[in-house]
């Protein structure tokens, strides 16, 4: 007798992994953002930082698409635990940027806008954690 999955757990299924694909879009949204950090480096008020940003957004990014959400649960806990510390500094990291550059605005006697592209990025790698928990433990989203 096959017995069938419930229609939710499929369902939880079919949306983590689109929240997974969101990944992609993330990383390309880090590569931006650091482009960007990159072109100004000169201009930058601690250059240092830029430099931080680059090797820590490269590691977070690598992490976050590796394929250890597929593997054994010891490699998945490991893994996941891991990517919930590294999302904790990384948000840190982009919050302290935008401090930076509200300051350096506000030095310079103009005014910092909205931060899209680093909201849009935190938006994107937090989304990652329940699609995460959600494709591996379809279960938990009843």
């Amino acid at each position: 007798m096959n017995a069938q999955k419930p229609e939710s757990a499929e369902y939880a299924k079919m949306l983590s992994r689109a929240i997974r694909w969101g990944a992609w879009i993330a990383i390309l949204l880090i590569g931006l953002w650091l482009w960007e950090k990159l072109l100004y480096l000169e201009e930058h008020r601690f250059p240092w930082l830029v430099w931080v940003d680059l090797a820590y957004a490269i590691t977070y990014g690598i992490w976050m698409v590796f394929p250890w959400v597929k593997q054994s649960p010891p490699v998945w806990k490991f893994g996941m635990t891991g990517y919930l510390v590294m999302s904790f500094f990384f948000v840190f990291l982009l919050i302290g940027n935008i401090m930076v550059d509200a300051s350096a605005a506000g030095a310079a006697g103009e005014r910092l806008g909205v931060p899209g592209m680093e909201g849009a990025i935190m938006f994107l790698c937090l989304a990652q954690i329940p699609g995460i928990l959600f494709e591996r433990h379809p279960e938990m989203m009843n």
